[in-house]
Protein backbone atom coordinates (compact mmCIF):
# COMPACT_ATOMS: atom_id res chain seq x y z
CA UNK A 1 0.00 0.00 0.00
CA UNK A 2 2.77 2.55 0.02
CA UNK A 3 3.40 5.23 -2.75
CA UNK A 4 4.69 3.20 -5.64
CA UNK A 5 5.15 6.34 -7.98
CA UNK A 6 8.83 7.75 -8.97
CA UNK A 7 10.86 9.54 -6.59
CA UNK A 8 12.33 13.33 -7.30
CA UNK A 9 15.05 15.02 -5.77
CA UNK A 10 13.07 16.86 -3.14
CA UNK A 11 14.07 20.48 -4.36
CA UNK A 12 11.25 23.80 -5.09
CA UNK A 13 12.43 23.15 -8.54
CA UNK A 14 11.21 19.64 -8.65
CA UNK A 15 7.93 20.13 -6.41
CA UNK A 16 7.10 22.72 -9.16
CA UNK A 17 7.46 20.19 -12.50
CA UNK A 18 6.66 17.07 -10.91
CA UNK A 19 3.86 17.78 -8.04
CA UNK A 20 0.60 17.70 -8.74
CA UNK A 21 -1.62 20.55 -7.70
CA UNK A 22 -4.81 18.99 -6.68
CA UNK A 23 -5.34 16.25 -3.44
CA UNK A 24 -3.77 13.37 -2.03
CA UNK A 25 -1.22 11.88 -0.40
CA UNK A 26 2.98 12.39 -0.91
CA UNK A 27 6.13 10.82 0.82
CA UNK A 28 9.04 12.44 2.22
CA UNK A 29 12.29 10.32 1.95
CA UNK A 30 15.80 10.31 3.50
CA UNK A 31 19.07 10.41 0.76
CA UNK A 32 18.39 6.23 1.06
CA UNK A 33 14.69 6.36 -0.21
CA UNK A 34 13.80 5.74 3.20
CA UNK A 35 10.29 6.74 3.97
CA UNK A 36 10.51 9.42 6.59
CA UNK A 37 7.14 11.17 6.45
CA UNK A 38 3.59 10.77 4.77
CA UNK A 39 1.41 13.43 4.48
CA UNK A 40 -1.77 14.46 2.61
CA UNK A 41 -3.62 16.99 1.01
CA UNK A 42 -7.15 17.93 0.27
CA UNK A 43 -6.49 20.33 -2.67
CA UNK A 44 -2.88 20.97 -3.54
CA UNK A 45 -0.10 18.55 -3.05
CA UNK A 46 2.82 20.95 -4.18
CA UNK A 47 1.70 23.78 -1.97
CA UNK A 48 1.91 21.08 1.15
CA UNK A 49 5.22 20.20 -0.10
CA UNK A 50 6.36 23.42 -0.48
CA UNK A 51 5.40 24.16 2.87
CA UNK A 52 7.09 21.13 4.07
CA UNK A 53 10.37 22.26 1.47
CA UNK A 54 10.18 25.81 3.23
CA UNK A 55 10.38 24.29 7.31
CA UNK A 56 6.73 26.10 7.73
CA UNK A 57 5.52 22.39 8.36
CA UNK A 58 9.21 21.66 11.03
CA UNK A 59 13.05 21.16 10.74
CA UNK A 60 12.36 17.26 10.53
CA UNK A 61 10.60 17.06 6.87
CA UNK A 62 12.38 19.72 5.41
CA UNK A 63 15.58 17.72 5.68
CA UNK A 64 14.00 15.14 3.08
CA UNK A 65 16.05 14.48 -0.28
CA UNK A 66 13.22 12.61 -1.95
CA UNK A 67 9.57 13.01 -2.70
CA UNK A 68 6.57 11.36 -4.25
CA UNK A 69 2.96 11.84 -4.94
CA UNK A 70 0.12 9.56 -5.51
CA UNK A 71 -3.56 11.92 -6.26
CA UNK A 72 -6.46 10.69 -4.92
CA UNK A 73 -10.31 11.35 -4.06
CA UNK A 74 -10.11 10.54 -0.40
CA UNK A 75 -6.55 11.56 0.79
CA UNK A 76 -7.66 10.69 4.57
CA UNK A 77 -8.51 6.97 4.04
CA UNK A 78 -5.36 6.86 2.37
CA UNK A 79 -3.18 8.24 4.26
CA UNK A 80 -4.85 6.11 7.46
CA UNK A 81 -3.69 2.74 5.23
CA UNK A 82 0.07 3.97 4.33
CA UNK A 83 0.47 4.94 7.74
CA UNK A 84 -0.99 1.32 9.34
CA UNK A 85 0.65 -0.53 6.84
CA UNK A 86 4.27 1.25 7.31
CA UNK A 87 3.74 0.91 11.63
CA UNK A 88 3.15 -3.06 10.97
CA UNK A 89 6.43 -3.79 8.79
CA UNK A 90 8.51 -1.54 11.06
CA UNK A 91 6.90 -1.57 14.22
CA UNK A 92 6.79 2.28 14.23
CA UNK A 93 6.15 5.65 11.78
CA UNK A 94 8.26 7.09 9.75
CA UNK A 95 10.64 9.62 11.85
CA UNK A 96 8.73 12.96 11.00
CA UNK A 97 5.00 11.47 11.35
CA UNK A 98 6.16 9.97 14.80
CA UNK A 99 7.49 13.77 15.78
CA UNK A 100 4.32 15.83 13.97
CA UNK A 101 1.68 13.30 15.39
CA UNK A 102 -1.18 15.17 14.70
CA UNK A 103 -4.78 14.50 14.95
CA UNK A 104 -5.43 12.75 11.64
CA UNK A 105 -2.43 10.63 11.63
Amino acid sequence: MAIFTEKYIFTQESIGVYAPNIGGVFGLYDSQKFAIYYGKSDNDIRDELTAHKSGIRGACSKMAFYFNAETGSDPVKRLKAILEEHKRIFEELPMCNEIYKRPDQ
